[in-house]
């Protein structure tokens, strides 16, 4: 059986459709804020031990929020929302955002390797030159979901939403986000937070990590709502 690759990438939405073109069912999809390696440390291990993955790709973009909020924290020492981050640059050289989001290629891509290598694991990486303005403070949504193969086009068309409006953010644990979730709130200016279960075995759990949020006072952030598609 052919092997899978998993996409770790950034929850940006102008993502979506460039990513979408490796969605075939053969792929799987896990996002948070930068495409964060440490961050989803945790179900990437879980979907090699589990799947027949045979392949990482890291994708990381230009004009990057998430690379915006790390440039100011390291360059301002403007920090306090997403440490672990901002720590894997703090001893970093870069003159300029561009060469941030190109360091963050190269980090992410050597985490992969460094985490994962050993396991026979093929790492391989892209920086996608991004020219659409992001529109920080638009109305748009927060989809997380679980890791999956399935296409954004249609998570979104099922919650009655246009993909270009949808940050994605994808892990098996809801608790690997809360950084990502406080940054896309707190820093992007997201007010709408969906918790989208994408089948019938999933909708418990989600309704668990719904409760996580609530607790972690999410709910008093953004509006947010379980979903089951």
């Amino acid at each position: 059986m052919t092997g899978l690759t998993i996409f770790v990438s950034c929850m940006d939405r102008r993502l979506n459709r460039h990513l979408e073109k490796e969605q075939d069912g053969r792929n799987l999809f896990v996002r948070n804020a930068g495409g964060n390696v440490l961050g989803l440390e945790q179900t990437l291990g879980f979907l090699i031990e589990n799947f027949n993955v045979t392949g990482i790709k890291v994708v990381a973009h230009t004009d990057c929020g998430a690379m915006g909020y790390v440039y100011n924290a390291v360059k301002k020492g403007e920090n306090g929302i997403h440490k672990q981050l901002v720590d894997e640059f703090a001893n970093e050289k870069f003159a300029d955002r561009l060469e941030l989001e190109k360091l963050n290629e190269t980090i992410q891509k050597g985490l992969a390797q460094k985490l994962f290598g050993n396991k026979g694991i093929s790492v391989s990486s892209e920086l996608v030159k991004l020219n659409e303005p992001s529109e920080n403070g638009k109305a748009h949504v927060a989809v997380v979901t679980k890791a999956s193969v399935m296409k954004y086009s249609e998570i979104a068309k099922l919650m009655n939403l246009d993909e270009e409006d949808c940050y994605f953010l994808q892990a098996n644990s809801i608790t690997e986000l809360l950084p990502d979730l406080a940054l896309a709130t707190g820093k992007l200016g997201i007010k709408d937070v969906r918790l989208a279960a994408l089948d019938s075995t999933q909708y418990r759990q989600v309704n668990a990590d719904f409760e996580i949020l609530k607790t972690r006072g999410f709910a008093d952030k953004a509006k947010m709502t379980v979903v089951r598609l």
